[in-house]
């Protein structure tokens, strides 16, 4: 359920606004000096008075006029920037597709004319004389290509024009471009990606054409080696800041010529960027974004070249676009600044002047609705808080607890004390009180020692105890009054809209009643107007009562059920489950008291019993005639994490002289996850002490697989909502059998607990399960009862062995 929001009550802040007792010097109420100005700063935007309001909103207009201006033409003078640079991308991205549509088809006619020669001429053709007789290129001969080679239908090298050391290969015929024109005869160039050519150390791009027999068939390729420089040294003097880009790029997304400032590569990986995929979209476009190598952010201009799959891309970095832009920005920033401070120091100096004419008037206004002793809300104003608390709670169906708390024999300290006492207590009864709320709570003080609280349940009545138990826990370390040490306790009377009443008069008039009903039971409690939940709510109580009182009573006693290895039938080792042997109740099991446990705290003192106890019955049957069992115990999270679980067990094995191997703690997966680090560096000391470790209703809670290996676990446990329905439910047998193949695959046992029926145990024994607990063995057992059926066990085991030697002959 989403908890519904704070609900506005004139002397509430905001959350990040709640007064903290940090700083403050001590019997000072955090919610004085700094509530009631915050309540003068609200009440003046609620309630404006005259010339006050009219300069600060007048201030705020010129002060906003003033900023939207500057904003505004800070954005014009942005955009534009931008606009300029996009369009002198496009023009760029233009010229730089021209040039390299140009360059790739007289590399192209180049290539014509190769094939054509060796048609004619076939093996014997000279290259380098024929390149030095050809007229396709205007540019000239030597700056079109590095090299022309031609190779023959298997791959090998058949002649070159390379007048420079190149290193030829002998055979390309595992080669991209070769295999693309072995595999058919497109009648186009194939623009490869750039190869690397050592000899000259810089890479080279392999434009190349398919050599056809006379048949058709083919003959070979004509591979022109062209520099990546040639597609970029047109663009040379577009390159104006360092991080100015040029590429040409495949659809494949490899470049085949890259330069950044005047860094020339080639062969980066472009591919799932958004260039590529927006060009394989549109044929042309600008786009915004990191380059994938540097990072850097630029804004791109792209066009796909006609009849080849390439793509020329123009891109120039945001923060060089802007960088003019930038300087001017902050200069109006500082104009802005200064017009700021000059108007504000002009409405202060008109608002210094009205606020001698006002402060008397916020003065009374703070007195008539703050109590001045402890700076909390008075009457008059918690009622309006609390009718507009009620007012939101009826549009929203929320529920809400209205506490009327008052101080127990306060009169006592007055009259033996002084007032003086009197009134600093109420101070600190009111700080103490104020930090057992939520930010969405609300407080007052109604006069004498009567307090009131409203409070916001977003998940039900259950939360009003919480919080009266959260009092009356802060009320129990004694006040420090001018050297007296006083201890004081306070009677809570609850009652709930709209359960008991529709309006602010009801729910306080009721309130007070069930006040009067906590007074008239002893004192130090709550009571609740509803006679139900009054009722609950003192079962509750009176059952952690008995609970504080158990430990002191030796009233907890240990019960063991065994577990049983299934390959052999015999027993392994004991669970320690703990029950309370409740006077006038009898014997509960741990669901009905352990959560309350927790809860309160007390589970740590029970735990460290539990630990004690059981070693003291390890080291009991160890000594007498049933001998050394394991024995397993149950740890709570809170213990785990809270309470002093490794020291606990130190103490206990050195006590009783117990061998650690003989213990072994069950921690549940949500107690594993809670603070994994901590937690794998505590069962790591206790698994060097030979103490071993299973987790516990494992499937129930969600642990990471990751995790689960870094723990020094030795057995999981299958809980028993999975044994209960293993042999009918096919999701129940699937979840089973996957937590089993699981573990042994960790090298981890597999107990299964909650074991009834033969059926269970046969689909257990059949797919591998190491060990089983339950009703079909044995119920939990006190420790005589489990030392009979070990003792009968082994006179069973005596008796089989005996048969044997008889049957052998011995």
């Amino acid at each position: 359920m989403t908890p519904p929001p704070r609900p506005v009550t004139p002397f509430q802040s905001a959350p990040s606004e709640r007064p903290s007792a940090k700083g403050l010097p001590p019997n000072t109420l955090p919610s004085d000096a700094h509530v009631a100005y915050r309540e003068r700063f609200w009440k003046g935007l609620r309630r404006p008075y005259g010339i006050t309001f009219a300069i600060v909103l007048g201030s705020l207009a010129l002060i906003a006029t003033c900023w939207l201006a500057v904003l505004a033409q800070i954005h014009y003078e942005h955009q534009d920037n931008i606009d300029d640079a996009i369009e002198r991308n496009k023009n760029l991205a233009i010229a730089f597709e021209q040039y390299s549509v140009s360059t790739i088809k007289n590399a192209e006619a180049a290539a014509l004319y190769i094939k054509r020669e060796y048609a004619y001429r076939g093996k014997q053709i000279d290259l380098k004389k024929l390149l030095a007789e050809g007229q396709w290129d205007g540019r000239g001969k030597d700056k079109l290509f590095s090299a022309a080679i031609i190779f023959d239908e298997h791959g090998d090298f058949v002649a070159s024009s390379s007048r420079s050391p190149l290193i030829v290969p002998k055979n390309i015929a595992d080669r991209e471009h070769f295999a693309v024109h072995a595999a058919q005869d497109s009648g186009k160039i194939f623009i490869g990606k750039p190869v690397s050519a050592a000899s000259i150390g810089r890479q080279l791009i392999p434009l190349t054409r398919r050599i056809n027999k006379p048949d058709g068939s083919f003959g070979g390729i004509v591979d022109i080696l062209i520099e990546p420089a040639q597609f970029t040294e047109f663009q040379q003097n577009a390159i104006v800041h360092p991080d100015d880009a040029i590429v040409l790029v495949g659809l494949d997304g490899i470049a085949r010529a890259r330069q950044v400032g005047h860094t020339l590569t080639a062969a980066e990986d472009y591919r799932d960027t958004y260039i590529v995929s927006e060009a394989r979209l549109h044929a042309s476009g600008n786009v915004k974004g990191q380059g994938k190598n540097d990072h850097v952010l630029r804004l791109y201009s792209y066009r796909a070249l006609y009849d080849y799959p390439l793509i020329a891309v123009v891109g120039v970095a945001e923060k060089d676009v802007l960088a003019h832009f930038s300087q001017r920005k902050i200069r109006y920033f500082w104009g802005a600044g200064i017009v700021t401070l000059l108007i504000a120091m002009f409405a202060t100096l008109m608002g210094v002047a009205h606020r001698r004419q006002t402060g008397a008037v916020a003065q009374l206004l703070h007195l008539a609705h703050f109590d001045t002793l402890t700076g909390l809300p008075n009457r008059r104003l918690f009622y309006e808080a609390l009718s507009n608390t009620l007012a939101q709670a009826r549009e929203n169906n929320w529920v809400i607890a209205v506490l009327f708390i008052d101080l127990d024999r306060f009169k006592n300290i007055n009259d033996t004390l002084g007032h003086a006492i009197g009134d600093d207590l109420l101070r600190k009864f009111g700080n103490r009180l104020f930090h057992c709320l939520r930010n969405r709570d609300t407080i007052g003080r109604l006069g004498g020692d009567e307090f009131t609280v409203t409070l916001v349940l977003p998940r039900g009545h259950q939360g009003a105890v919480t919080v009266a138990n959260k009092i009356r826990e802060a009320l129990r370390k004694p006040f420090d009054l001018n050297g007296h040490e006083i201890s004081v306790t306070a009677s809570i009377g609850i009652t709930y809209f709209p359960d008991d009443g529709a309006d602010a008069d009801t729910l306080l008039k009721y309130a007070d009643t069930a006040m009067y009903r906590a007074k008239d039971a002893g004192r130090d409690t709550y009571r609740f107007f509803t006679a139900a939940m009054n009722a609950q709510a003192m079962a509750r109580l009176d059952l952690e009562h008995a609970l504080r009182k158990a430990l002191d009573n030796d009233e907890f006693v240990l019960y063991y059920q065994p577990k049983i290895a299934i390959s052999s039938g015999h027993i392994i080792g004991v669970e320690a489950l703990i029950r309370w042997n409740r006077p006038d109740h009898g014997l509960v099991f741990p669901g009905d008291f352990i959560p309350l446990l927790e809860e309160t705290g007390l589970i740590g003192r029970v735990g460290s019993w539990v630990i004690d106890n059981a070693c003291k019955q390890i080291a009991i049957w160890e000594q007498g005639g049933v001998g050394p069992i394991h024995v397993s115990i149950n740890v709570s999270g809170i213990q785990f994490f809270e309470g002093s679980l490794e020291s606990d067990i130190l103490q206990a094995l050195k006590t009783h002289a117990i061998s650690p191997e003989l213990l072994e703690l069950e921690l549940t997966e949500t107690s594993l996850m809670s603070n994994v680090e901590d937690t794998i560096g505590t069962l790591r000391n206790l698994k060097e002490l030979g103490i071993r470790i299973s987790i516990d209703d494992f499937g129930t809670g969600y642990s990471s697989l990751a995790y689960l290996k870094r723990f020094p676990i030795d057995t999981i446990k299958i809980d028993r909502a999975f044994i209960r329905d293993v042999t009918t439910d096919a999701d129940d047998a699937a979840i089973v059998l996957a937590i089993i193949n699981m573990a042994h695959s960790l090298k981890l046992n597999v107990i299964a607990e909650g074991v009834e029926t033969a059926e269970q145990l046969d689909y257990l024994q059949r797919h591998g399960c190491d060990q089983i607990q339950g009703y079909y063995f044995s119920r939990p057992v006190p420790p005589s009862m489990l030392e009979q059926i070990v003792e009968r066990e082994n006179k069973l085991l005596l008796a089989a062995a005996a048969s044997v030697f008889v049957s052998a002959g011995l």
